[in-house]
């Protein structure tokens, strides 16, 4: 059971190190991208930038969080995660 908490303790770390980037259409019409990324808001930053190395302007952010318990493993996990909606200057 120790083992279990422990790898659910660092998947989250890892997890919320990492950004990904989707394209997507904007609400001008134009091609957006969608980056979401865990807890870490400069990792969506850093994930921006490499999207867009002439420069990005910022659409929209959001925000959500969640969790989960489960009583009979007896172990808790929370998680949160950021998206920033941008188009590539």
């Amino acid at each position: 059971m120790k083992l279990t908490f422990a790898a659910i303790c660092v998947a989250t770390l890892v997890l919320s190190a990492c950004a990904s980037s989707t394209p997507v259409m904007g609400p001008n019409g134009k091609q957006a991208f969608a980056i979401e990324c865990g807890s870490a808001i400069s990792t969506c930053y850093e994930e921006a930038a490499n999207t867009c190395p002439n420069g990005y302007n910022i659409i929209d952010k959001d925000s959500s969080s969640s969790f989960y318990a489960s009583g009979k493993d007896k172990y808790a996990s929370s998680s949160e995660s950021k998206t920033l909606l941008i188009q590539c200057k």
